[in-house]
């Protein structure tokens, strides 16, 4: 199929084609990433399991060290509760889950690009060439969303707490909270576009204007409305399976393992898509990708 007029011209079609095509590698990817987990896991359960917490005490606690201004003293310090096991812990391990997370998009996107520059490919050849530069760059772009989102909180909380306009406050959060739609084309372009970390930044932030961005993010309330809605009515008619003991819970859960590979992998078809959808064809063809000379199914 021809991809690149497919996401200018049937933009769902394809990306539900795509997300088909790449089902199967994101798959064995996804495994891989569950399996990076597991010792992370392990070492969590075990941290969590070897501090005790009597939570009548802790609530006591609580109750009397409640002030504002004594919380970091109160909490780090002269708090008998604190583990700082678990703090180290999660300064190990936070950053293991976020380059394990940077891996699994860079891979899959790598089934994107291969597929859409219509390339005969393998699942070791892009498990070799996934570890490249493009995993720090989207580590580090994970790190500024998150500095973002919480530039974001501090500004809106801030406005509730100043100006005691909840309902406002609210508005002000969810709006800006659109603008960070700017960053949706970095990571194919990386991927995708082989630009280098500032081009891709510039190339998103010139694309994603501010209409295209609110645009975007009322189209991906809705969608997770009607996701949200799906899932229940998924998890309600799991309810007999998950009535047959064991076997029915290994089934309920390999069913939940399926569908989030393929929320994971429509993700990532449509990140390309609106990548495609946002290069014009002097782009794609000068500067980014070849057009494969391929008939549109």
């Amino acid at each position: 199929m021809n991809y690149l007029n497919g996401f200018k011209t049937k933009f769902l079609s394809t990306a539900f084609h795509l997300t088909k095509k790449t089902w199967l590698n994101n798959m064995l990817g996804m495994l891989i990433f569950i399996a990076g987990f597991i010792p992370i896991y392990i070492v969590m359960f075990i941290v969590m399991m070897s501090s005790t917490l009597d939570m009548a005490e802790f609530n006591t606690f609580a109750s009397t060290h409640s002030q504002p201004e004594n919380f970091v003293t109160d909490v780090f310090i002269n708090n008998p509760f604190f583990n700082w096991n678990t703090a180290i812990m999660m300064l190990i391990t936070y950053p293991i889950i976020f380059l394990l997370t940077s891996w699994l998009v860079n891979i899959s996107m790598l089934f994107t690009k291969k597929s859409i520059k219509g390339e005969i490919y393998s699942f070791g050849s892009c498990f070799r060439e996934s570890f490249n530069k493009n995993i720090f760059r989207i580590l580090a772009l994970q790190l500024t969303i998150l500095v973002s989102h919480i530039t974001i909180g501090v500004i809106s909380f801030g406005f509730i707490y100043f100006t005691d306009h909840i309902v406002i406050g609210i508005i002000l959060f969810f709006l800006l909270i659109g603008l960070l739609f700017k960053y949706i084309l970095i990571i194919p372009a990386l991927v995708i576009g082989d630009m280098k970390f500032t081009e891709a930044f510039k190339f998103s932030f010139n694309k994603m204007n501010i209409l295209k961005c609110y645009k975007y993010y009322g189209i991906s309330i809705l969608c997770f409305i009607v996701l949200y809605i799906s899932l229940i009515i998924i998890m309600l008619s799991m309810l007999p399976i998950m009535l047959i003991p064991i076997l029915g819970m290994l089934i309920v859960f390999a069913l939940q393992i399926g569908v989030y590979i393929s929320l994971h992998s429509f993700g990532m078809s449509v990140f390309s898509g609106l990548f495609i959808r946002n290069s014009t064809n002097e782009e794609l063809t000068n500067n980014i990708i070849e057009i494969p000379d391929l008939p549109i199914e």
